[in-house]
């Protein structure tokens, strides 16, 4: 929160447009709602080859995420309208400051 420098860490991590972590190439186990998650097909994305899931989420919207074979990360997230795709993908080692806390910041448990 730039204005009041402060930092808090996201409350609920099990938000429905987040891309569930991966079990042995699905994510079908960590979806809202198992039971009705499914594997549509591969494809490939910007070179790389990615498996398309449709999972239902808990207000009854299909939400649809690609994952990168290889990395088992989600490349692309489709929810309706809305359209997250990831570009410029790299793998390349990451510093440690890009997790520490920026100059200035203090970090809060709850902010409310």
């Amino acid at each position: 929160m730039p204005g009041t420098h402060t930092y808090i860490d996201l409350a609920d991590k099990d938000l429905s447009t987040y891309a569930p972590e991966m079990t042995n190439g699905s994510i079908c186990p960590h979806a809202n709602l198992p039971s009705d998650c499914k594997l549509v097909s591969k494809e490939e994305m910007n070179g790389r080859m990615a498996r398309k899931w449709d999972l239902l989420n808990p207000l009854g919207i299909h939400v649809y995420f690609w994952t990168d074979d290889t990395l088992e990360i989600a490349l692309r997230c489709d929810i309706g309208k809305a359209v997250y795709d990831v570009t410029n993908l790299r793998e390349a080692p990451v510093e440690r400051a890009v997790f520490e806390l920026p100059s200035g910041y203090n970090r809060v448990e709850k902010f409310w």
